[in-house]
C-alpha cells in the first residue's frame, strides 16, 4: 500500500493519478501507517483510496510484472473502534473494465473519497462519502476459488487511517492465489489393516475437515465436507499453507488409516491433491434367527411360539451398548419401508466381545392390517454405537409364514343320521353339534331352536310346496368356549303336545353372539335327513 500526504497549492486535484506519491511500503498485512499531522492551509481535506487485486500467476508471493488483474474481486473497509473491528463500512467490486458507466481498468477499485469540507460535501453532484474519523481496515474479500496470499507483500489487509489534518492517497494492492482441493475416501476397514481391501465400502455421511485455522477444533474458520453415499469426499478452497486434513469418528469407531490419525500437506495454490483416505472400523454386530417361524399366524393374536435370535459381535471391538432388535414381516426377503413390524426387544444393553453372541427369545403378534398371504420373517439388529457393516444387519428366514385375519365360523351339525320317533307327552331329545370353523377361539354364545316342518326347510318353498312350520323346542343363550375346529355336543328336550300331521323335519336354527360375529350364517341351519315320525 503507498499513500501520499500532500500540501496542495489550489483545490482539490481532480486526477489524483497524476499526482507526486511518496511511497510508504507496508511491511506487514496488519502494520498501521501513521499519518504526520501538518498545517494544509487550503481546503478540503480529503482521503483518497482505490488499488487493484492481481492474481499471482506465477505463484511467487509478490505483485510483478508477470501477475494479472482480476476483475469481481471484493475489497472490504472495515471500521475499528478501540482495537475492535466492528464491521464493513464499505464493500466493492474490482472493476470488470471499462464501460458507459466505469471508466476503472480491469482489476482496479475506489474507495468514494472522504472530504472533511462541509462545501464539498453539501454539494449535490459530490461523490464524497462521509466516514467517521479514525482508524480503518482494508482487505480483500476474493471470490470463492481464490484466497488473499499472506506470504509476502502487499499481505491480506492494509490499514487506513482518515483525519482532519492533512490530504491523504492511499493505493492498497492485493495479490491473490487460486485455492487448493484436497479429496479421497472414507471406507469401512473391516479387517483393520488400514487398507481398502475388495468389499470394503466407503462410509457416508462422516466429516473431512482441514485445519485452516491451526486450533485443533472443527470451527467456523475451517473448511470440510461430508461424504456421499459412496464415502467419498472433496474439500475446496483451500488456502495456501501447512495444514492438518482429518476425520470426525463417531462414537465407538477407531480410525486404523492413516497411521498418524491425519495428514499433514503444504498446500499451494491451485493444487490438487487427491487420495487422503481414511479408514474406519467398529463395532460389527450381526443377527440371525435359531427357530424357524410358525407356519400360520393370526392377526392381532400373539403367536405361541416366541422367535429366538442370535446377536453376535462380528468386529474388532468389544460392544457395551444399547441393542434392539425389530422384527418384521416380508413378502420377500429384503428389508424395506413396505414391511411391517411385528414386535422385538428395544434398549437393552448388551455386551460382547469380539466374537462372542447372545441369545435372546422375542414374543410379538401380527398386527391387524397385515394382509392375508406368506411373509419371511426378518430380524434387524440396531445399536447406539456406529455398526461398522450395516449391511449384515439383517436376517431373513427361508421358511414362509401364511397369515391371515381372524375369523369367527360357528356351525350347527347333527351327529349322524337321525330319526326320531316322537309321541305326545312322551319326553325326548335331539343332539346337536356345535363346531368352531374360525381360526381363532369361540367364546361367546348360542341360542338354538327345533323346528317341525313339513319339509325341509322353513323359510323357502321345495318343488313349490311351502313349508309349515312349529317350534318344538329351544335351548336359551348357552356360553360355550370353542377352540378352532373343537366341536361339542348340546342335547335339546323336546316336549311334543300334538299335530295333525304325522311326518316332519326337525330343523335347528342356531343365533351366535361373538365379538367378531359370524362369518357364514349358511352354517347356522341343521336339517334332519328323515323325516322324523310325530304321533
Amino acid at each position: 500500500m503507498r499513500r501520499s500526504g500532500l500540501a496542495s497549492s489550489g483545490p482539490c486535484v481532480s486526477n489524483r493519478r497524476k499526482l507526486i506519491r511518496a511511497v510508504i511500503e507496508a511491511c506487514e498485512p496488519r502494520m498501521l501507517l501513521s499519518i504526520t499531522p501538518g498545517v494544509n492551509p487550503f481546503s478540503p481535506y480529503s482521503t483518497f483510496i482505490d488499488g487493484t487485486v492481481f492474481l499471482d500467476t506465477n505463484n511467487n508471493g509478490v505483485i510483478d510484472a508477470a501477475d494479472t488483474p482480476t476483475a469481481n474481486q471484493g475489497v472490504v473497509l472495515e471500521q475499528i473502534i478501540l482495537n475492535h473491528n466492528v464491521g464493513a463500512i464499505y464493500e466493492t467490486l474490482t472493476s470488470a473494465g471499462p464501460n458507459p458507466f466505469n471508466i476503472l481498468p480491469v482489476g482496479e477499485y475506489e474507495v468514494p473519497s472522504y472530504a472533511s469540507d462541509p462545501q464539498i460535501r453539501a454539494d449535490p453532484a459530490s461523490t464524497f462519502l462521509t466516514f467517521p474519523l479514525g482508524t480503518y481496515h482494508l482487505r480483500c474479500d476474493p471470490s470463492p476459488g481464490f484466497a488473499v496470499e499472506t506470504s509476502g507483500s502487499p499481505g491480506g489487509q492494509q490499514d487506513i487511517v482518515i483525519d482532519n489534518f492533512s490530504f491523504a492517497y492511499y493505493n492498497a494492492d492485493f495479490l491473490i492465489v487460486p485455492q487448493a482441493t484436497v479429496s479421497g475416501t472414507v471406507f469401512n476397514d473391516a479387517n483393520g489393516n488400514g487398507i481398502q481391501d475388495p468389499g470394503e465400502t466407503g462410509t457416508s455421511g462422516r466429516t473431512v475437515w482441514v485445519d485452516v485455522n491451526k486450533n485443533g477444533v472443527l470451527d467456523a474458520g475451517d473448511q470440510s465436507a461430508i461424504t456421499d453415499a459412496s464415502g467419498n469426499y472433496i474439500i475446496l478452497q483451500v488456502p495456501p499453507g501447512a495444514y492438518t486434513v482429518n476425520e470426525i469418528n463417531p462414537a465407538g469407531t477407531s480410525q486404523t488409516s492413516p497411521p498418524s490419525i491425519q495428514y499433514a500437506y503444504m498446500f499451494s495454490s491451485a493444487q490438487n491433491i487427491t487420495g487422503a483416505n481414511f479408514g474406519t472400523t467398529g463395532p460389527d454386530l450381526t443377527v440371525s434367527l435359531l427357530s424357524a417361524p410358525p407356519t400360520t399366524a393370526i392377526g392381532t393374536y400373539p403367536t405361541r411360539q416366541p422367535a429366538v435370535v442370535s446377536i453376535t459381535n462380528s468386529g474388532h471391538f468389544a460392544v457395551d451398548e444399547l441393542v434392539g432388535v425389530p422384527l418384521f414381516l416380508s413378502l420377500d426377503t429384503t428389508l424395506d419401508v413396505n414391511d411391517y413390524q411385528i414386535g422385538g426387544i428395544q434398549g437393552k444393553r448388551i455386551k460382547l466381545k469380539p466374537g462372542q453372541s447372545k441369545t435372546e427369545r422375542i414374543k410379538y403378534t401380527v398386527p391387524g392390517e397385515v394382509p392375508t398371504g406368506n411373509y419371511h420373517l426378518i430380524a434387524e439388529v440396531l445399536t447406539t454405537a456406529k455398526d461398522s457393516k450395516p449391511t449384515n444387519d439383517t436376517f431373513a428366514s427361508t421358511q414362509t409364514i401364511a397369515v391371515s385375519q381372524p375369523t369367527m365360523d360357528v356351525a350347527v351339525s347333527y351327529p349322524g343320521t337321525q330319526q326320531l320317533d316322537v309321541s305326545v307327552g312322551k319326553g325326548t331329545a335331539i343332539a346337536v353339534n356345535i363346531t368352531n370353523n374360525g381360526n381363532v377361539m369361540f367364546n361367546g354364545d348360542v341360542r338354538l331352536l327345533v323346528y317341525a316342518s313339513t319339509i325341509p326347510s322353513i323359510d323357502a318353498p321345495v318343488l313349490d310346496i311351502q313349508p309349515v312350520t312349529t317350534v318344538l323346542a329351544q335351548l336359551p343363550h348357552t356360553h360355550l368356549k370353542l377352540h378352532p375346529h373343537q366341536t361339542k355336543t348340546l342335547v335339546i328336550p323336546i316336549v311334543f303336545t300334538g299335530l295333525d300331521r304325522q311326518f316332519e323335519f326337525l330343523i335347528t336354527t342356531m343365533d351366535v353372539t361373538d365379538s367378531l360375529g359370524d362369518s357364514s350364517a349358511a352354517d347356522n341351519t341343521a336339517v334332519t335327513t328323515l323325516p322324523t315320525q310325530l304321533r
